[in-house]
């Protein structure tokens, strides 16, 4: 039995969170028919309403997506007619760090200060497009 580094038992339990969130949110759609269109602002609860008639799985998958998403229907997948709890771009984001989870014990490069700097400019781009929609009304 091989003993993991302490860092690979850690990128491969947060790959492992990733996508089973990710396939957790086409489940809960597949579960939830009928659902309105579901557009709202992130950081509020619209739909809580909505969320209180639901299994306790699907209640905590859609009340994510209403906090932390906007959940802007022409964003979202429509699966048999119900719209995903999440936007494809949030979706993207988990699928795309559970890949990368996946994948760095592959690296062959190391971390270095020059690529973690990069990083910390990529990673709240997410954020600021986010502002950008809230200032300029878009």
């Amino acid at each position: 039995m091989t003993i993991l580094s302490p860092i690979l038992r850690v990128e491969r339990i947060l790959s492992a969170v990733c996508i089973i969130f990710l396939i957790l949110c086409f489940i809960v759609t597949f579960l939830n028919h009928d659902l309105p269109e579901l557009g709202g602002s992130v950081g509020i609860i619209d739909h809580q309403e909505l969320w209180s008639n639901m299994d306790p799985l699907s209640h905590s998958m859609y009340w994510f997506g209403d906090f932390f998403c906007h959940q802007k229907s022409f964003h979202c997948l429509i699966i048999m007619g119900t719209q995903t709890p999440l936007c494809i771009r949030d979706m993207s984001m988990f699928l795309g760090a559970g890949i990368g989870f996946l994948l760095s014990p592959f690296s062959i490069r190391s971390l270095t200060i020059k690529g973690f700097i990069i990083g910390m400019i990529l990673a709240p781009l997410t954020f600021y497009e986010w502002l950008f929609e809230k200032v300029m009304g878009v």
